[in-house]
């Protein structure tokens, strides 16, 4: 599993991940709802990660799918 510090690093990986579908999903808030957060005592670092469940991701894609 890939950790980011950001959630601007999240919607980069998504947007990376559906980069060859531009214009197709709303990449924000796909990011926003496959985010997970965890507690690692800090205040940054490595907080923010996509859930592993690739059904998951593409359900959320889906979901977000532009008309």
């Amino acid at each position: 599993m890939k950790y980011y510090t950001s959630m601007q690093d999240i919607i980069n990986e998504v947007d990376l991940i559906l980069a060859r579908s531009e214009g197709e999903y709303d990449i924000e808030a796909i990011a926003y709802e496959v985010a997970r957060t965890r507690d690692t005592g800090q205040r940054i670092a490595d907080r923010f990660y996509i859930t592993e469940d690739e059904d998951e991701f593409w359900d959320a894609a889906m979901r977000h799918a532009l008309d």
